[in-house]
């Protein structure tokens, strides 16, 4: 890192825009997410996950699952799996809302981002910069915003049309993509996820840990759920 690199650092306040919930409204936000959307969707598995969650985080007394792992603190691995899985299902559902409601305010950010260089592709843009950023949030809207900029700005990239996991772990460099480890390409743009987050899990396995980040799982809740609980199960049973 030379005297020219600046670190931005996104924590909650930054997802706020997309109406987000701040920690002391995750709990109601669950609560009326279980009774209305998954109740509608007839997601029973999601529903029962959300449910328990919010009444161990009320009995417990935490706003937030990360306050809840901290107090069992090992304990009841079944409610932890259970809290994340309420977390992903409910943040994902708002996603694409989250995204066109902070679209101007991230907008603003990339281009102040990636504003280096004389190149006008992304490609170079993002090696140009002398900008990193990281972030504690759990939700993806910094990738996800991400992507319709990068629509925007190059409608025909064919790095685009290659694949978005793709298309995330490389532009924006985020450790993620080699099976064996985590590993950044120094010199150039990075998004460091501290907290971890949607779509983004390992497991043991023979080598060492395996990563795996998946921006795209999925944003709506098809056929009773039954498909978007496979998705989040199977990330359930790799984390």
């Amino acid at each position: 890192m030379n005297q020219l690199t600046r670190v931005y650092i996104i924590g909650a306040g930054c997802s706020v825009c997309g109406e987000y919930p701040m920690a002391s409204q995750v709990t109601a936000r669950l609560l009326d997410f279980a009774h209305s959307r998954l109740a509608r969707e007839e997601a029973k598995e999601l529903q029962r996950c959300t449910m328990q969650t919010c009444r161990r985080m009320m009995e417990i007394g935490v706003d937030t699952i990360d306050q809840l792992a901290n107090q069992l603190n090992g304990r009841d691995p079944s409610t932890l799996h259970d809290a994340k899985l309420a977390m992903s299902i409910y943040f994902l559902s708002i996603e694409e809302a989250a995204v066109e409601r902070a679209h101007r305010n991230y907008t603003a950010f990339f281009e102040e981002l990636f504003r280096y260089g004389e190149s006008p592709l992304i490609e170079d843009r993002v090696k140009a910069t002398p900008c990193r950023v990281i972030t504690y949030n759990y939700d993806r809207l910094f990738e996800s915003s991400f992507i319709k900029w990068a629509k925007r700005v190059e409608p025909h990239s064919q790095d685009m049309a290659r694949g978005l996991d793709g298309f995330i772990t490389t532009y924006l460099n985020t450790g993620f993509g080699d099976p064996h480890g985590i590993g950044f390409e120094q010199n150039r743009f990075s998004l460091l996820k501290l907290h971890g987050g949607i779509g983004q899990f390992s497991r043991t396995n023979d080598y060492g840990f395996k990563h795996i980040y998946r921006p795209h799982l999925g944003l709506s809740i098809p056929d009773g759920g039954v498909q978007f609980s496979v998705n989040l199960l199977e990330a359930r049973r790799a984390g």
